[in-house]
């Protein structure tokens, strides 16, 4: 199993450059070919599911399967999104997101702990400070609730998630939802409705991080999952 970390969150580096969602999949297009990954499953979260659902859909002969939860997987609309949800990406995406995202360490301070489901203990609260102590270092965390698109905008994201996600509906990739409630994101009806190949499996009780509640259900779901693909030869 690898874990990465995109390119200026974690523990991986943070150069001076846009952070837009195609610099993204830029270093992550790199970081599977420097390593010469093939036959892989992803598991994906949040704005892992635009980078590596990207990445997949363009290189389907090397994907086995794909698991995604409380991902971001296909454009949406104002109107489509939960009033909470809706009100925080107004807010994020105004002339206040820098102040409160930069200045204020939002995101991580505020968002996180509401979010994850369940109290966070000082030591994983202090661990998930780590990369963003200071003001430069929160610019990948600025940047993404823009790059995200909503109504059409902006509109080069808009068309390469649309087009993205149409191929979702037709890849002949396994692939499997992981849903929990409440949740945060899209409904899974949604997903189920739009996706013919894709199965789906709840895990429990949950809000938008779900592996901070139910690392053991998503666990043992993956590796059912993977236990039950075809092999790449049969």
């Amino acid at each position: 199993m690898i874990a990465p970390d995109l390119i200026g969150m974690g523990d991986s580096g943070k150069p001076d450059m846009p952070y837009r969602f195609g610099d993204q999949v830029r270093y992550f297009d790199a970081f599977i070919e420097a390593l010469g990954l093939e036959d892989v499953t992803f598991v994906l979260h949040d704005w892992g599911g635009g980078v590596g659902f990207d990445h997949a859909m363009r290189n389907q002969e090397n994907m086995r399967g794909l698991v995604f939860f409380e991902a971001a997987v296909r454009p949406q609309t104002w109107s489509e999104l939960p009033q909470p949800v809706r009100s925080l990406f107004k807010l994020l995406r105004s002339s206040k997101g820098d102040r409160l995202m930069l200045d204020e360490n939002y995101f991580i301070e505020k968002l996180l702990p509401v979010m994850v489901g369940r109290k966070l203990s000082e030591a994983e609260h202090d661990a998930y400070r780590a990369p963003f102590k200071d003001k430069a270092a929160r610019k990948p965390v600025r940047v993404f609730p823009q790059q995200f698109p909503i109504d059409g905008l902006p509109a080069g994201n808009h068309a390469r998630m649309t087009s993205t996600y149409q191929a979702i509906t037709t890849t002949n990739v396994p692939l499997l939802l992981l849903t929990a409630t409440p949740g945060a994101g899209t409904s899974a009806e949604t997903f189920i409705s739009e996706i013919p190949n894709l199965q789906a499996t709840d895990v429990g009780e949950g809000l938008h991080y779900v592996q901070e509640t139910q690392p053991t259900a998503i666990g043992e779901a993956v590796s059912a999952f993977i236990d039950a693909l075809p092999s790449r030869s049969a």
